[in-house]
């Protein structure tokens, strides 16, 4: 599996940081390109994907964020179907919608972050370093 990280075509949106006692937002997005050598069980990235989110939440927590405004994924494998997912607490597992065919060959993850009480700069290290959480995932630049 090959994972090419790189800004989102969306790009950066905010910067985060605290003003006179005021939070406010960092609003960040990502896009990684995954391709599976040898196919993947859809269920079973789906419960990487799980893994690793909760490792996120609670990277970002313990280096300071207070507040999730909101957490979406994407997982978009073209004809092979598209899963949709969203976390707003700490304590929530995400919650997927729609649906991906058993096997995928490659997909595109849109990862949408909108956090408070966290730097952009800290939340970049903590997504790119998700995704060497399993070593089975090679990560490119």
């Amino acid at each position: 599996m090959r994972i090419c990280r790189e800004q989102s075509k969306y790009g950066r949106i905010g910067k985060g940081n605290i003003v006179k006692n005021e939070l406010k937002p960092s609003t960040m997005s990502y896009e990684f390109g995954i391709d599976f050598l040898n196919g993947e069980k859809s269920d079973k990235f789906v419960e990487r994907i799980d893994i690793m989110l909760e490792h996120f939440l609670e990277a970002i927590e313990s280096n300071g964020c207070s507040l999730i405004g909101h957490i979406k994924l994407i997982l978009d494998a073209g004809n092979k179907g598209l899963l949709m997912g969203s976390v707003t607490s700490f304590r929530k597992k995400v919650g997927w919608k729609g649906s991906l065919s058993q096997e995928v060959g490659n997909l595109t993850i849109l990862l949408n972050v909108i956090v408070y009480g966290i730097e952009d700069e800290i939340i970049d290290e903590i997504v790119f370093e998700m995704f060497r959480f399993d070593e089975s995932i090679k990560v490119s630049q």
